[in-house]
């Protein structure tokens, strides 16, 4: 084979590759932004995250939200919800990975230090607070089993009862967890994010032996805040590629748009680890940002255009 013959023919190769190449990448991205990702037919959750992208569209057009001067809220609305177009690589960081709904140019960190929020969590994290927390959810399990969640994991068993599910607060967790329930209501607007689909606040609990699979949260508009009450040995959180333990009573703020997993190594004689945990707003969303979002995401929306 002559040099020129040779010549083309490795740019031919080289062309084909990147065909299948960028038709691979796309494939995977459509995947992955599918929101109905999950193996239960009846998961409310992931039925009300497709149900809202389409509610948001409308919303979006019929109201005065439309003239909104966010650049960027503009752009992942008309992206994500009207046109339902996978979210941009370009958006993206390595190994972050929202599939319902992203709004570009956030910072994108695996971790966040609780000193960007000031003070606000000071009182999450005191001393008297903890211990509030402890108190009700000891009330919770002795109170009401019957509204604890089992979730599926590959080992052990990780359980959690929410007092905001997806916007929506539980009443029945609610009127017993009334100090909890308290603080989150004293965090708004400028932390604590509780008025739209996308915000939950649950007691969390891992027994021991429990792996909770890589999986990442719908979107990079929040950060998860967990607050350890109890702690025991072997417990480890994986945000990204780095890991870190609980301690109790100090604050772990990530951004759960980022894969992560859990761990807890111990055995029956090390007891469960529990968090509280709670969704915050991104610090680089501004207030007339976060109203326009917790209008548009508004968890009553699905039934007002029914």
């Amino acid at each position: 084979m002559d040099p020129t013959t040779f010549l083309c023919f490795g740019v031919f190769l080289f062309v084909i590759y990147k065909f299948i190449w960028r038709w691979a990448t796309f494939a995977k991205r459509k995947e992955s932004n599918h929101v109905d990702s999950c193996e239960s037919v009846s998961c409310v959750r992931c039925k009300a995250y497709d149900r809202i992208l389409e509610i948001s569209a409308i919303r979006y057009k019929e109201s005065h939200l439309t003239h909104t001067p966010s650049k960027r809220v503009k752009r992942a609305v008309t992206e994500r919800c009207i046109s339902r177009n996978p979210i941009p690589d370009d958006w993206l960081s390595d190994g972050q990975h929202p599939n319902v709904f992203m709004i570009p140019g956030l910072r994108a960190l695996p971790w966040h230090d609780i000193r960007e929020f000031g003070r606000a969590l000071d009182v999450v994290q005191s001393s008297e607070m903890i211990d509030v927390l402890r108190k009700e959810f000891q009330e919770l399990v002795f109170h009401s089993s019957s509204l604890w969640q089992t979730n599926r994991t590959p080992s052990g068993q990780w359980k959690v009862c929410h007092l905001v599910n997806q916007g929506q607060q539980v009443e029945q967790t609610s009127a017993i967890c009334t100090n909890s329930m308290s603080m989150l209501k004293r965090l708004q607007p400028g932390c604590c994010m509780i008025n739209n689909i996308f915000g939950n606040a649950s007691f969390s609990v891992v027994q021991p032996g429990c792996h909770i699979s890589p999986h990442s949260g719908p979107t990079n508009i929040r950060l998860r805040c967990h607050v350890p009450l109890f702690v025991p040995a072997k417990c480890t959180l994986r945000v990204h590629t780095s890991q870190r333990s609980w301690v109790e009573g100090e604050c772990l703020i990530f951004d759960d748009s980022f894969e992560h997993e859990v761990w807890h190594h111990g055995d029956d004689g090390y007891g469960d680890r529990v968090v509280f945990m709670f969704d915050m707003w991104h610090p680089d969303l501004a207030l007339e940002e976060r109203a326009v979002i917790d209008d548009l995401f508004a968890p009553d929306s699905a039934n007002r255009h029914n």
